[in-house]
């Protein structure tokens, strides 16, 4: 009987250790995926980044791609999408869980602003 107890408490910490580790490998499946969009407001360029493992690492590539030293963050986003939209020198820049929800909210923001005539510039989603 002792044999046989001892037989089934290893067989359990073994069930317990493999799903502790599907749990784990599951977890390092679904990682964060960052994005940033950038845009300097005198020269009107813009860069984005999207699909970085760090939001760090995104906003560096989206200051970068958009080149001139008077480039910003405007947004960043993480497992989503973000979107800028510009009217001569006023923009609204958001982000949300499709690429067309953060496209109206960042529409939203540069009309609040006073400006008329809002266009998107870009959009775009990281991994989700």
């Amino acid at each position: 009987m002792t044999a046989g107890r001892s037989a089934l408490r290893i067989a359990a910490r073994q069930i317990c250790a493999m799903a502790a580790l599907a749990v784990s490998l599951g977890a390092v499946s679904a990682q964060d995926s960052f994005g940033a969009i950038a845009w300097d407001r005198e020269s009107g360029r813009w860069g984005y980044s999207y699909n970085y493992a760090e939001r760090a690492g995104a906003i560096t590539r989206a200051l970068d791609a958009c080149g001139d030293p008077g480039c910003e963050v405007r947004t960043w986003f993480r497992n989503a999408c973000g979107a800028l939209a510009v009217s001569g020198g006023g923009y609204g820049a958001s982000w949300g869980t499709t690429e067309a929800d953060a496209q109206a909210k960042a529409m939203d923001l540069c009309h609040a602003e006073g400006n008329e005539d809002c266009k998107v510039a870009t959009s775009t989603c990281s991994s989700q």
